[in-house]
């Protein structure tokens, strides 16, 4: 018999029915791969270099975890001109945020390498 066959006038199953859940403790954890963790942190990146240069490579990133904590190594391009001491500090600052929003996890440490300046303004030409 299921849910379906009995009449709607039916009583339902009562509180003491429903088994009580194990104490969280018990039940175990969420593991995040360690490869999840550096994709969201390449996105983070990206959103935070480059949410309207298009020229630009997506960044690399490669995550090390222990337990709640990751730390971050990063490898992008930046455009041209820009302060590079700025950028930096902000990629940092948001995939820092952005990884410990989306994860949870402590991020103690985000390493940001500039791989290429790329040029978005075009070059001027000179005439002679």
């Amino acid at each position: 018999m299921s849910l379906a066959d009995l009449p709607p006038d039916a009583p339902g199953p009562g509180p003491d029915s429903v088994p009580a859940l194990p104490a969280a403790a018990d039940r175990g954890a969420t593991v995040i791969p360690t490869k999840v963790i550096a994709r969201i942190a390449a996105r983070a990146a990206r959103e935070a270099t480059r949410p309207d240069q298009a020229t630009l490579a997506s960044p690399d990133a490669t995550a090390r975890v222990h337990e709640q904590t990751a730390r971050i190594s990063l490898t992008l391009d930046l455009p041209y001109p820009i302060d590079l001491t700025a950028a930096t500090c902000q990629v940092r600052d948001y995939v820092t945020a952005r990884v410990g929003q989306l994860t949870g996890m402590t991020i103690t440490e985000v390493t940001v390498t500039v791989r290429h300046l790329v040029l978005t303004t075009p070059a001027h030409r000179r005439v002679s």
